[in-house]
């Protein structure tokens, strides 16, 4: 796990200063080596070159001048093979292709196997790329399991080749002007180049504001930055100066309905079981500590069971005599999920470490928070994830398993029912639908009536419940530019996702929505702390794949949600987590947090912020617009606190 930096100027040769001062600024993200090459297209000469903690010898960074044109560079988290072999940037033999590389590689072992005509230095992940990219092209995309960005120089095609994995679990922005072009793991990286604006994006602003929109296809909060999308790569041609973007992936679905089969449901429930495990035993592969998050839901427990389970097989020199183990916890509180927590930890025997976030800590740490995010974020929820780093951080684990991904997998979300029972009804299933009848007790409903599930105006009573009208008209109120070519004068989106089916509303949530925001999150928490977040919900292409193509009648069933992640786990999470109802999320009591707020919003100097928020008139509703928070959950005046302090600590223009 690293961070990656590049720039091809498009004219003369340029010194290095730029390179370097955006390879510090994700210093945070390798602080185990760091490297750089350094390429002259016009005589062939490629140089490598160290910085300050580049574990080889080699010519300083520093005293290079300006001879190159083109530069590479790498910030190292030591993971898998420790040693110098590891060092990045990396090179084939001929050293005519080079890549820096964040992520990893969980096939590589086999997929090394294939690549038999090579011969390899190293026992990395890293090697086995490159080698993947010479023999099979832009097609070795299709063979990785895994999460990665990645850039390869191809000296021969003299091409800049990037790509990121499937669902967005690592990161890849990029910006081009007639001058250069360049690549980096985070926002800040780039805008570490002095030259590179920091103009706002209005339109993402205020989408993001007035509707809480945080996926923009592409774009950014900065004019100048975008993202290159999840299963997307680039081919940037050097001699021509044109920047190529083509998906390599969609995720295919089963979109049919069928009648429930308990034979074929049994065959789903052992298939998920076998690539759940599968997936753990992959993600267990380190030359450094591996621990979990443990939150005590049905995914994170899943997770740290699967890990018990493997243990009684085999052993992992990634995980000690106890697998360590990290829980956000809240001291009173109705969100509090410790016992939950505490109950998978005895069942397993962990290390458990337990973190406590306050509002005090909040408040010290919330510039930091902000800044390692890049961009502003949808709650509170992040700083507990932030915590929860923090403390695996200080208690020597370096990779840690987290269940992200599996509610957009397996149907963790209250909404999925309204979906499934719509569907039920679509297809006139009424015997599926008077069994269902019967099971409403077992869904985070209770005893509601069934026929309201697919009735949309309690959906919105829900949403009134937690976001009142009024409080939010008063919020949009004091935006100055009220509209967005992302917004309609209704305040809708114009760029909207319809879904008709579960699988669906799945795939949406699991490819364009909800799942790369949730992972964006997850690697700048991690990564704030050098450490590795592995996620097996989220990126491993065989579970994923396989459940996507299981018909939708089985992932909601007698009114359990991830009803095939219960089955399949049953013999191996406690069965009081299993028959969990009370799914809570990863909340934080963000009202509480936030009553001692106001003195950092309204700061004297935030004159540029005025041009875009009318902040008198939010100042002077202020007890009025708090008073109406919901006091449980998500606040919708977090995204304008939020906000404003990261206009200015990101110092935007306007």
């Amino acid at each position: 796990m690293c961070g990656i930096t590049g720039i091809s100027y498009t004219s003369k040769y340029k010194d290095t200063h730029d390179i370097q001062r955006m390879s510090n600024a994700i210093a945070h993200r390798g602080p185990d080596g760091e490297g750089f090459i350094a390429i002259s297209t016009s005589t062939g000469k490629i140089t490598e070159l160290a910085g300050n903690k580049t574990p080889v010898r080699l010519p300083s960074l520093s005293d290079f001048g300006a001879n190159a044109n083109i530069y590479l560079a790498h910030r190292r988290l030591s993971i898998i093979d420790l040693s110098t072999a590891g060092h990045q940037p990396m090179a084939n033999k001929q050293k005519d292709i080079w890549i820096t590389f964040n992520g990893e590689i969980y096939n590589y072992k086999s997929l090394r196997n294939e690549l038999s005509e090579f011969t390899f230095i190293s026992s990395t992940d890293t090697e086995v790329l490159i080698y993947s990219y010479e023999k099979w092209g832009i097609n070795c995309l299709e063979r990785l399991n895994g999460m990665w960005a990645f850039v390869i120089y191809d000296a021969k095609k003299n091409i800049l080749f990037g790509a990121r994995d499937r669902f967005g679990v690592k990161p890849l922005y990029y910006t081009q002007t007639s001058d250069f072009f360049a690549f980096n793991s985070e926002i800040k990286g780039l805008l570490a180049k002095s030259d590179i604006s920091r103009k706002i994006n209005y339109d993402v602003s205020v989408a993001y504001l007035r509707n809480g929109l945080e996926s923009f296809e592409g774009e950014t909060f900065f004019e100048s930055i975008s993202e290159l999308n999840p299963a997307h790569y680039f081919i940037y041609d050097i001699d021509k100066r044109e920047l190529t973007i083509k998906q390599y992936y969609e995720l295919q679905f089963c979109d049919v309905w069928e009648k429930f089969d308990e034979k074929k449901c049994n065959e789903y429930i052992e298939g998920v079981k076998d690539r759940v495990l599968q997936a753990v035993d992959l993600r267990l592969n380190a030359d450094v500590n591996v621990g979990s998050c443990l939150s005590g839901g049905m995914d994170s427990s899943a997770i740290v069971c699967s890990i018990n389970k493997l243990l009684k097989e085999k052993s992992y020199a990634s995980i000690g005599p106890k697998q360590g183990v990290v829980t956000a916890c809240y001291d009173n509180s109705p969100i509090d999920e410790s016992k939950w927590a505490q109950c998978v930890s005895d069942h397993v025997s962990a290390d458990w470490h337990k973190v406590y976030p306050k509002r005090e800590e909040l408040l010290n740490d919330l510039n930091d928070l902000i800044f390692s995010q890049d961009v502003p974020f949808g709650s509170t929820s992040i700083y507990a994830q932030y915590r929860v780093m923090k403390t695996a951080r200080e208690a020597g684990i370096t990779v840690m398993l987290d269940g992200q991904g599996g509610d957009e997998l397996f149907t963790g979300y209250t909404p999925y029912y309204y979906m499934f029972y719509k569907e039920v009804k679509k297809n006139r299933d009424e015997n599926l639908l008077k069994t269902e009848y019967n099971y409403v007790k077992n869904t985070p409903f209770g005893d509601m009536n069934i026929n309201k599930f697919v009735r949309k105006d309690i959906i919105m009573d829900i949403a009134r419940k937690y976001f009142p009208q009024k409080v939010k008209d008063i919020l949009r109120a004091v935006i100055r530019q009220p509209e967005s070519r992302y917004i309609s004068v209704s305040g809708k989106t114009y760029r909207q996702y319809f879904y008709s089916t579960l699988n669906q509303m799945l795939n949406t949530l699991m490819s364009y929505t909800s799942l790369p925001i949730l992972l964006k999150y997850e690697d700048r928490n991690s990564m704030r702390f050098s450490i590795e977040s592995r996620t097996p919900f989220a990126d491993d292409v065989n579970l994923i794949e396989y459940t996507f193509l299981i018909p939708g009648v089985y992932k909601i069933h007698n009114g359990w949600s991830k009803y095939l992640l219960r089955e399949s786990m049953g013999n191996i999470v406690p069965k009081q987590i299993k028959e969990r109802t009370d799914k809570i999320g990863f909340s934080t009591p963000e009202y509480d947090w936030l009553q001692s707020i106001k003195p950092l919003v309204f700061y004297d100097d935030n004159s540029d912020i005025k041009k875009i928020l009318n902040i008198a008139q939010m100042e002077r509703d202020w007890e009025k617009i708090f008073t109406k928070q919901n006091r449980t959950g998500v606040t919708n005046i977090w995204r304008y606190i939020n906000f404003i302090l990261w206009f200015k600590a990101f110092k935007v223009a306007l």
